[in-house]
């Protein structure tokens, strides 16, 4: 499992909903959600918002991964000029 699709079912968890609950609303198998990472399709990221009402930015900072390569650091860099 990536550590997006962990930290997105453990917000789901948080949230008071079964995840098999939300995979089945949003179409999806369980063990799809756990290979989510930055790249997840995201009309299914727009529907577990829309069903669960956790913000869709939420939801996407679950799957970004947070390093010092690539567009983030890109994006502190320009923030610091």
């Amino acid at each position: 499992m990536s550590n997006g699709g962990k930290r997105l079912k453990e917000l789901i968890r948080q949230r008071g909903f079964r995840l098999g609950a939300v995979t089945e609303a949003i179409d999806v198998a369980p063990s799809t959600m756990d290979r989510w990472t930055d790249n997840a399709p995201i009309g299914k990221l727009v529907k577990l918002s829309k069903f669960t009402g956790i913000p869709l930015m939420d939801v996407i900072n679950c799957l970004v991964v947070e390093d010092d390569s690539g567009a983030s650091s890109l994006i502190k860099e320009q923030q610091h000029e």
